[in-house]
Formats: C-alpha cells, sequence, structure tokens
C-alpha cells in the first residue's frame, strides 16, 4: 500500500486521499462557529377598520334596503303605469261629439253595417252643467263573443213613445272587448233644459254606425 507523509503533523497518510484527513479535522474543529442571526417575527399587521366595514352590510341593513326599493317600485307603479292604464281606458279627444246637438232632426236611419246589431246604448242619465250645457251619460254595451273595433255612431236621443229626437250627436265608441260594456259621456250645447227632457226611464237611444265602413 502507497502512503505518503504530511508536512504538517508528519503522519502517514494513505495515496486514496488528496490531502491529510488529521490536518482536516484539527482545522474544522479549531474554526470558530458562525452564529446564524434569528429572525425576529413580526406582530400581526392591524387590518383597518374601514376595510372590516367593506366587507358586508348586516342583515337588517339589506333587509331594509330591499324593503325601501320594493316600496319605491310599488309607487312608481301607482303613480305612472296605473294612471297610463286607465287613460288608455278612457275614450280620447277623438271621442268627443263632432256636432252641435240638432232639435227636431230626422231620425238617423239604421244601417245596415254588421256591427250595428251587436251594440246597444242604454243606461242614458241627462243632467246639466250650466244654462245650455247638457252632459250626458251611457253606457255602450257589445253583445257579441268578438272584439269590436273603434266605431263612429250618430246617436239620436228621443222619447221612448216616438216623435223626433230631442238631441242628435256624433261620437266615436273606443274600442269593446267580448261581452264589455263602457260607461261614457259627452257634453252638448243645446237651447233644450235638462228639465224638460222625459226622465231617463222615457227616453231612448237609437244610431247608426258610421264607420268603419
Amino acid at each position: 500500500m502507497f502512503t505518503w507523509i504530511c508536512e504538517k503533523c508528519g503522519a502517514e497518510v494513505s495515496t486514496a486521499y488528496k490531502d491529510c484527513p488529521r490536518c482536516a479535522e484539527r482545522e474544522q474543529s479549531a474554526a470558530p462557529a458562525v452564529a446564524v442571526p434569528a429572525v425576529a417575527e413580526l406582530p400581526p399587521r392591524p387590518i383597518p377598520t374601514a376595510v372590516v366595514r367593506r366587507r358586508g352590510l348586516p342583515g337588517w341593513a339589506i333587509a331594509l334596503l330591499v324593503m325601501v326599493g320594493l316600496g319605491a317600485l310599488l309607487a312608481a307603479l301607482y303613480v305612472w303605469v296605473l294612471p297610463s292604464a286607465r287613460r288608455g281606458r278612457q275614450p280620447s279627444a277623438a271621442a268627443a261629439p263632432q256636432a252641435i246637438a240638432m232639435q227636431n232632426a230626422p231620425m238617423p236611419v239604421p244601417s245596415a253595417h254588421p256591427l250595428g246589431k251587436h251594440l246597444e246604448i242604454t243606461a242614458l242619465r241627462v243632467t246639466e252643467e250650466e244654462p245650455q250645457r247638457l252632459r250626458i251619460r251611457f253606457s255602450v254595451v257589445n253583445h257579441s263573443a268578438a272584439d269590436l273595433p273603434e266605431l263612429k255612431l250618430d246617436v239620436a236621443i228621443r222619447a221612448a213613445a216616438g216623435g223626433n229626437p230631442l238631441v242628435r250627436f256624433l261620437y266615436t265608441v273606443p274600442p269593446l272587448l267580448a261581452y264589455e260594456s263602457k260607461d261614457l259621456s259627452t257634453t252638448l250645447k243645446t237651447q233644450l233644459r235638462a228639465y224638460e227632457l222625459p226622465d231617463w226611464q222615457f227616453v231612448k237611444a237609437d244610431f247608426a254606425v258610421l264607420e268603419p265602413k
């Protein structure tokens, strides 16, 4: 076995080692230990109060917001939507009479219009708003199982016993659903006074359908 002599310690060292194991062990034990500085543990960072509040609303606040939103929606429906729907069902300005009431005029000739047989004008009520201005209220009934379009009528109110019309006017009736009735009214300028007309049970309304043709 081949060996060599260490110049530092004079020990015989096998050629399998490049450096003297005894000297290396002695130098390692003599080297001072290097202290590793300890890492100080940082305290937890406090979370700002504003951040905590942004994480969410309490349940009672959410419920209150929902109630306020529903209340606002219902108020909007009541103020804007319902009045618009009611106005849509009321007769428009086109439904106003297009002629001054005529006394002693001939009766309107009943037309052969196919829709006329399904209509009835009933429940006549005549009041006086001011001198020479009568308010006539009446109901128009659709007796058919089909919807009726807008109809322009020539209406004459006469005594049930017969004779010439007491008042006569043109009126545009709004569309009617199947079996629907609508309460309508108009104001007429006439020389008659309300007390000169027969009571409601002694008057009758005749009409002819003018449009659509």
